[in-house]
């Protein structure tokens, strides 16, 4: 290490206190960096090769402006030293943690900020959370609506959607209204069917109904007192079956009279079997279904429920 005369020392020292830069100073005048660091220390400049700079600023500085508010940064732009050293310095204070050079950095130890943090919770979690701050694949954020901290993992956020209590309580309300809104239009739909007049194809009375292809008033009139379910014996004895001839307008083309006997029907008449009488109208085949006649118009006929049961299978002439 080299020895300066008196006027190198003060030329060092007043290049120093224009430059503040002690690596340009030892450039500019041709001396070690050691030489320079040396004699700037002995004269109270610095303290160390490269770590002169956030010297510059005491303790009791740091402290205080700590204590009047100010960031990291705007402490280290108020007295002119890198915030990086500024930090080293922080840290041996041990307030490093305590504060930081933001607001949304004010976190415990261990814990980092990180500008694309905010681009990634927008992305997965809808704009509801406010990014704080990251610990490997750890994320804090903070929900915007009721300002609770929650932590979730990386691949959580990006499978899942997050959600606070607030959340999940907002959920489960439009849940409680989706429900009452369906439940009160399946009623408001049932009642509106009700109110909707039908017609009974067997029999021709009107009746009302919540099911909206019901064709029978009852299961007699369904089922086999009506002259049976036709297109279930058309299926079994494999015939063809015309959906359009129904019993009421079999009645009504014959208009109420037995074509076997010739005399009218009795619609009031149900004194046998609880469900119709002898005169009632029923549907016959003139060619049976079991011997192969077909479920058309051109093969049935209004009888009386007598008259179709004497009958039973054979062919009217």
């Amino acid at each position: 290490m080299a020895e300066l005369t008196s006027e190198q020392i003060r030329e060092v020292i007043d290049l120093y206190d224009r430059i503040q830069n002690q690596a340009k100073v030892a450039k500019m005048t041709h001396h070690s960096l050691k030489t320079v660091s040396k004699y700037l220390i002995a004269n109270g400049r610095g303290k160390g090769i490269g770590g002169n700079q956030h010297y510059k600023i005491t303790d009791e500085q740091i402290l205080q402006g700590i204590s009047d508010g100010l960031t990291r940064q705007e402490i280290a732009d108020k007295y002119g030293v890198h915030v990086e050293n500024l930090a080293k310095r922080m840290k041996k204070l041990g307030v490093h943690a305590k504060y930081a050079t933001s607001e949304k950095q004010k976190i415990s130890k261990g814990w980092h900020f990180s500008e694309n943090g905010q681009k990634f919770i927008d992305k997965h979690c809808e704009g509801k959370y406010e990014f704080l701050a990251y610990k490997g694949r750890r994320y804090r954020i903070r929900c915007k609506k009721c300002g609770s901290i929650i932590e979730r993992g990386k691949s959580t956020l990006k499978k899942y959607q997050t959600t606070c209590e607030c959340y999940e309580e907002e959920k489960r309300e439009q849940k409680e209204l989706r429900e009452a809104r369906i439940r009160l239009m399946r009623s408001l739909s049932l009642i509106a069917e009700l109110k909707i007049p039908k017609k009974c194809e067997a029999c021709g009375e009107t009746f009302y109904s919540q099911y909206k292809h019901q064709r029978y008033c009852s299961k007699s009139c369904k089922g086999r007192y009506r002259g049976g379910n036709f297109k279930n014996r058309c299926k079994k004895y494999n015939v063809f079956y015309d959906p359009s001839v129904t019993p009421i307008k079999v009645f009504e083309r014959d208009h109420y009279q037995c074509k076997i006997c010739g005399l009218l029907c009795n619609t009031d008449d149900n004194t046998w079997n609880g469900f119709f009488g002898a005169w009632y109208p029923t549907v016959d085949h003139i060619i049976p279904l079991s011997k192969g006649g077909t479920h058309t118009w051109d093969n049935v006929q209004c009888a009386h429920a007598r008259c179709n049961s004497v009958k039973r299978d054979l062919i009217t002439v």
